[in-house]
């Protein structure tokens, strides 16, 4: 068998259902080898490039599944990383990758509605569901509104609950513009994907009361692998 035609039976196999399990897992490359008697370099060459064409994703420890099948993430809940990747049945994880104060630039201070050269921290995270990394973080917070908070050890606490623990401070909403870009070579990296596979862009304004102002808490920029993460929201119409 061509790989081609492999290609073509395995997009038959998907969207026929007749090999997805009902927790949407597709079977697997040893099987496929099996069947169609042909190599496991080919069968893996075909499910990458599957995976690439949004037919299938790959769930580090878990297998291969038809996208589609599997759980999305609320577009809503971009901010609530840890808990709606432990809702989607993971053990969800994050890493510090850079913390440090620094001073706002004139873009940083007019998201954040402060002074251009006020501190703020700048606070880079990287977010896991098992070992799968999902997306990178980078959050701005305005250090004259949260003080202190350059020195919170935020691998063991989120900025959601460590603002409201220690600080009392109560989100309202979020604001949110989403981009489809082309990662930086770093980002890329990080996110363990080739610097051409697009990503979703999340920039992103939080604000809320705290010591009884209404004000932003933070700005942030999160990019989201499109490979394996697929958003959700409900749209409501009025009736006439």
């Amino acid at each position: 068998m061509k790989y081609e035609q492999l290609e073509a039976e395995l997009i038959s196999l998907i969207n026929s259902g007749a090999e997805t399990a009902q927790d949407g897992r597709f079977i697997t490359e040893r099987e496929i080898s099996e069947r169609y008697n042909i190599s496991r370099n080919t069968v893996r060459r075909a499910i990458d490039d599957l995976c690439k064409q949004g037919y299938l994703l790959r769930l580090h420890g878990k297998g291969t599944y038809v996208k589609g099948t599997w759980r999305t993430h609320p577009i809503y809940s971009v901010t609530r990383c840890d808990r709606n990747y432990s809702a989607m049945g993971f053990s969800s994880s994050r890493s510090v990758l850079h913390q440090e104060k620094i001073v706002a630039s004139k873009p940083i201070a007019s998201r954040l509605k402060i002074d251009e050269g006020d501190p703020v921290l700048f606070l880079k995270m990287l977010y896991r569901g098992n070992r799968t990394v999902f997306n990178v973080t980078s959050s701005y917070i305005p250090i004259a509104r949260f003080p202190g908070i350059e020195f919170m050890d935020f691998s063991a606490l989120s900025l959601a609950d460590l603002m409201q623990s220690k600080y009392g401070a109560y989100r309202k909403k979020t604001e949110n513009t989403v981009d489809a870009v082309l990662p930086s070579v770093e980002t890329a990296a990080l996110l363990d994907i080739s610097s051409d596979t697009p990503v979703i862009l999340f920039e992103s304004v939080t604000s809320g009361t705290v010591n009884n102002t209404d004000c932003p808490f933070e700005y942030f920029k999160c990019y989201y692998r499109t490979d394996i993460m697929r958003f959700h929201f409900t749209q409501e119409h009025d009736i006439y």
